[in-house]
C-alpha cells in the first residue's frame, strides 16, 4: 500500500491463500475391464489380480476405498478396501462355477462421495497337480428291469488337465453295467432282471 503524498509512504504485507480442493474430480479405473486366471487348488489368500483407480483430487476428496459390488458368487473372492487387491477368500470348485465376472466399485472420501466401477473377469483352472475332478457329485438314472444288453444308462464326465480313464470301482458286483473307459458312457451289460 502507498500514499498520495511525495515522497511517498509505503507499507508491505504478506498475503496467504489456502485453496481448498473441492470433491470435483470423479475417480477412474486404470482399466475398465481386468482379466485374471486362478487356480482351482490355489489356497485361501492367494492374490489373484490388483485393480488400480486414481482419483485427480487431493486429500481426503482423493482416498479411494474399493469394495466388490456384484458376481462374487459364494462370496469366494475378497478385495483389499485400500489397495484394490482381489484374493481367494474361500475355496475354489470348477464344477460349480468356472467363471466370475466381478463388478468393483471404488468411492472417494469425498462428500458428496463420488464413485466409479469396473468388471473383473476370473476363469478357474485346474493345476497341473490337481486331482481329475467330476462335474457331478452325483449321477441318477432309471432303465427298464427287461432293458436290452447295450442300453444307455448315463454318462458321467470329469475334468483333468491330463487323458481320463472311468472305471467302475464298486456297486457293478453281478457285472450288470459296462463303462467306456475313454468316453465316460454307461449301458447294460447282460439283461436286467430284479425278479
Amino acid at each position: 500500500v502507498k500514499d498520495q503524498e511525495f515522497p511517498f509512504n509505503r507499507d508491505l504485507a504478506r498475503i496467504l491463500v489456502a485453496v481448498e480442493d473441492s470433491n470435483d474430480n470423479i475417480p477412474y479405473f486404470t482399466s475398465t475391464v481386468y482379466d485374471a486366471v486362478a487356480y482351482e487348488s490355489s489356497p485361501i489368500g492367494t492374490s489373484v489380480i490388483q485393480v488400480t483407480a486414481l482419483d485427480k483430487d487431493n486429500g481426503i476428496n482423493g482416498q479411494l476405498t474399493y469394495i466388490l459390488e456384484a458376481g462374487n458368487t459364494g462370496s469366494v473372492f475378497g478385495v483389499d478396501n485400500a489397495t484394490g487387491l482381489i484374493f481367494i477368500a474361500r475355496d475354489l470348485d470348477l464344477t460349480s462355477v468356472g467363471f466370475y465376472t466381478l463388478t468393483v466399485r471404488v468411492t472417494d472420501s469425498g462428500f458428496p462421495p463420488l464413485m466409479a466401477t469396473a468388471s473383473v473377469h476370473i476363469s478357474l483352472i485346474l493345476s497341473d497337480l490337481s486331482n481329475p475332478k467330476f462335474s457331478q457329485k452325483e449321477y441318477q438314472a432309471e432303465i427298464m428291469e427287461n432293458s436290452t444288453i447295450g442300453t444307455h444308462v448315463t454318462t458321467v464326465s470329469a475334468l483333468s488337465r491330463s487323458a481320463l480313464t472311468y472305471d467302475i470301482t464298486q456297486g457293478n458286483e453281478d457285472h450288470c453295467f459296462f463303462i467306456n473307459h475313454h468316453t465316460g458312457v454307461i449301458s447294460t451289460r447282460r439283461l436286467l432282471d430284479f425278479e
